[in-house]
């Protein structure tokens, strides 16, 4: 068994390992763990172009560095493409529109690396949203002074954080009852992402002053999702 080492002088040349050095090695190497990651791998599977798709759909920087700031990710950008990896690092400016389907591909990568069931996943998302919604920023350009208010303007609203993938809101004749409704290209949400927008109504409902809100994703399809929602003042 021979390893290339490189000298002082950094000139390289083939070094015969002893029995015991050989030994150490391939038990080094047979016990290291693989990594897996299988929510990422699938969703990568069913993408058209992998990493490479759907360039027009994007999201505001402000929401991916929110979202995570609440996941585990340490270590994950050892284990990712290059892409990744960078939005990991936090190479990007605070007013960059990142790839939808890079940050999706981050988020996904986190709750597998980290072995995060469905469940945890979205609590932390639910963290993650109720402080971006309590950012006096984000919180000036989303809050509404009633809920009714609040489904009204979203969709426009949604425009400025989001794009390729768009949001249409309607009142129902029910009080306190909304549907809500996410187009967007093939497969490009996952279920674990769909699950976890949620949050995100709910946190704007919250934000508009609405109590024992309830959000649920009722129909899901690769090009949409509908949530319904309801709420008391």
């Amino acid at each position: 068994m021979h390893l290339w080492v490189e000298d002082s002088r950094r000139a390289r040349y083939p070094y015969r390992c002893t029995s015991l050095e050989r030994f150490i090695l391939t038990t080094a190497i047979a016990i290291t763990p693989s990594i897996s990651l299988p929510r990422l791998s699938a969703y990568l599977e069913q993408l058209p172009a992998g990493l490479d798709s759907y360039p027009g759909c994007l999201q505001q920087a402000s929401v991916f560095r929110a979202f995570v700031a609440f996941l585990p990710t340490e270590d994950v950008a050892e284990h990712v493409p290059e892409p990744l990896g960078a939005l990991l690092r936090g190479e990007f400016a605070a007013n960059d529109w990142l790839s939808e389907v890079h940050a999706t591909a981050v988020y996904l990568a986190c709750a597998d690396f980290n072995v995060l069931l469905d469940v945890d996943f979205v609590a932390k998302t639910a963290a993650a949203n109720k402080a971006l919604f309590a950012d006096p920023l984000y919180k000036m350009l989303m809050s509404s002074a009633r809920p009714e208010v609040m489904v009204k303007g979203s969709a426009s609203r949604w425009g400025i954080f989001h794009r390729g993938i768009t949001l249409s809101t309607r009142l129902k004749e029910k009080p306190c009852e909304a549907e809500f409704t996410l187009d967007f290209p093939p497969f490009i949400m996952p279920t674990l992402i769909s699950l976890s927008y949620c949050t995100a109504f709910e946190a704007a409902f919250r934000s508009a002053g609405a109590t024992d809100v309830w959000v649920n994703l009722v129909s899901r399809s690769p090009t949409q999702n509908t949530y319904a929602c309801s709420w008391r003042e």
